[in-house]
Parts: structure tokens; C-alpha cells; sequence
């Protein structure tokens, strides 16, 4: 899209699809400039995610005025009210904690969501969202699993019980507080997007892994002639470390993308394209496009996070 005029401080005309639009942006545009962005949800809203442009904005150097923190930064974009308390109780675990986006997403996303920006609600959601956060506990899950799997295949009846049970509440909400990430993110709001947050454990090649799953879908609605769904996937690997993939859909048709850490990895794994649309075929999709990215975002649950903090952000009517 072509950036026409700058209407306020976030907000833009831009021309785009044989139109112009008003939309509401995260990132600075540049007038004049052209926008590469790939659709990230569509409903009520069409939610962009910024790839790059071939104006990048000049950061001029102030040194009257402080450098914004981190947090300052975050709840500017995302547009999250903080009284001072928050603010300052969240600054402090952002401060602490070793990867900072994280405490502070999730700092926010509590805030956005009527909750308290308290110690409990944002370790869960940080560990949820970090890489190695949760190394420890998935390993001893993954060792209970596997036990489990074992005993059942033996003919152990009450094992096998136990563990249909863990694999049906994998998306069940408690509302309890065991498991408080999950409790969290499966909160609904108001927007046209249906979300939901789990954890799966599942034998793959003879080695258990311990799959975390957000599923997106477009609520129902008397416009809507199709809907479109989204399936985010993070899982750790022995040989290419954490993996994730994520499949969006709109009928039949299907477009896949694996995302590795490292350029290695991502190259690996795009060696098994074929495989992948030979599988999705036999499963009934057409399949559009196998995608191959290297890079870190967090677990899935971070998908949640970020589409809770960017509704009401990016707003185009279309």
C-alpha cells in the first residue's frame, strides 16, 4: 500500500486494493513511502502485520527529551491504560526478568483485560510465552506422559483413562487457577475472533512432544460467506530446537509456515515441502503455499497475547 497523508500521530490514508483506507498503525509511516504487510485477521477488522518499506523513518536524535522505556514503549503502541501503581509494579518486573518483552506484554495484556497486573497472573503468563521457560516442567510432564503411554499399552486400563483424560482437557478451562496461563488466555473479549490456548502431549516417531496450540477462528456472522482459521503450533526439537508452524485456512485452501530459529534450521526444514503438501493433500486441503521463516516470537500462547493487545489498534474498513 501507498502512504498518502498523515491524519494524526498513528493514523494514516493510504491507498491499497483500488481504494483508500483509513487505518491506524503501530509503526511510524513515512508519507510517500510504499508498505509491504500481509493480512493477519480479517472480520469487523482488518488486521495487518508490517513486513517492511522502502522509506524507512529517520530517527532524529533529541536529547531533550528521556529515552522511553521498554514498557512506556509497549503500552504506547498497543494503546494500554496503566494507573501509576501498575506502571510502576510492572516496571519492576520488567526490570527483573531476563526476557523483558515478555513480563511486559504480559503485564499488559492482564491490563487490557481487567485483571490484576499482579506477581501470579505474570509469571504464568511469561512462563507460558517463553522458549526455556517452562524447560523444567515439560520435562517432568513429558516423563508422566510417557509413563502413562506405556502402562496403557500394556493393557493398564486405569492409564489409559487417566490419559484420555489428559488429552481432552488439553483445552478445557479449569477456572481454578492450576493452570493459570491457560485460564487466561482462553478469556474471551468482544472482537470477531474466536481464540483458544492448550497443551498437548503427542507421540511423534517414537519420542514424545509436548505441543502448545492456539486455534483462531472467525465467529459466524450473516456477511460472512466463508470463515477463515488460524493454528499456531510451538514445539521443541532435539535436532532444530524449537519449531513453530502455523496453518491458516479458508475452506479447503490452506497455506502453511514453518518457522525455525536459525537460518539452519528454517533451510532443514524446507526440505520436506514436499512431504508436508503430499500430507495436507491426503488429509482433503488444497494447499496454496508452503512457507519457510527463521526467527523468535515465543510460544504460541504469545499469538493470543498479541492479537488481545492489538484489537481496536489496527482498524480498516474494507
Amino acid at each position: 500500500m501507498s502512504v498518502l497523508q498523515q491524519l494524526e500521530e498513528q493514523q494514516y490514508l493510504v491507498s491499497m486494493a483500488g481504494g483508500q483506507h483509513v487505518v491506524d498503525s503501530l509503526v511510524p509511516l513515512n508519507v510517500g513511502a510504499r508498505v509491504r504487510a500481509v493480512v493477519v485477521s480479517v472480520g469487523d477488522r482488518l488486521e495487518l502485520k508490517y513486513l517492511s518499506s522502502d522509506s524507512e523513518p529517520a530517527a532524529a536524535p533529541d536529547e531533550t527529551s528521556p529515552t522511553p522505556s521498554l514498557l512506556d514503549t509497549l503500552q504506547a503502541r498497543y494503546k494500554v491504560a496503566l494507573d501509576t501503581d501498575q506502571h510502576d509494579s510492572l516496571e519492576q518486573a520488567v526490570s527483573r526478568a531476563t526476557d523483558p518483552t515478555s513480563m511486559a506484554l504480559g503485564g499488559l495484556f492482564l491490563a487490557k483485560s481487567g485483571h490484576p497486573v499482579a506477581e501470579e497472573g505474570l509469571q504464568a503468563l511469561y512462563v507460558a510465552q517463553r522458549i526455556d521457560g517452562n524447560a523444567a516442567n515439560r520435562s517432568s510432564a513429558a516423563g508422566d506422559v510417557t509413563q502413562l503411554v506405556q502402562s496403557a499399552a500394556e493393557g493398564d486400563d486405569s492409564a489409559s483413562a487417566m490419559l484420555a483424560e489428559m488429552l481432552g482437557n488439553a483445552f478445557t478451562d479449569d477456572g481454578g487457577g492450576g493452570d493459570l496461563s491457560r485460564w487466561l488466555l482462553n478469556i474471551q473479549n468482544e472482537g470477531s475472533v474466536a481464540y483458544r490456548y492448550g497443551t498437548l502431549p503427542v507421540m511423534v516417531a517414537g519420542q514424545l512432544v509436548e505441543l502448545d496450540l492456539v486455534h483462531f477462528q472467525q465467529r459466524p456472522t450473516a456477511s460472512a460467506a466463508t470463515q477463515i482459521r488460524r493454528l499456531v503450533m510451538t514445539f521443541d526439537t532435539k535436532t532444530l530446537g524449537p519449531v513453530q508452524v502455523e496453518a491458516r485456512a479458508l475452506d479447503n485452501r490452506l497455506i502453511i509456515t514453518f518457522t525455525g530459529q536459525t537460518t539452519e534450521a528454517a533451510t532443514e526444514l524446507s526440505a520436506y515441502s514436499g512431504e508436508v503438501r503430499q500430507l495436507a493433500g491426503r488429509l482433503g486441503w488444497n494447499v496454496e503455499g508452503v512457507g519457510y521463516e527463521y526467527g523468535s516470537e515465543g510460544r504460541a500462547a504469545r499469538q493470543i497475547i498479541d492479537h488481545v493487545l492489538s484489537a481496536g489498534s489496527v482498524d480498516m474498513e474494507f
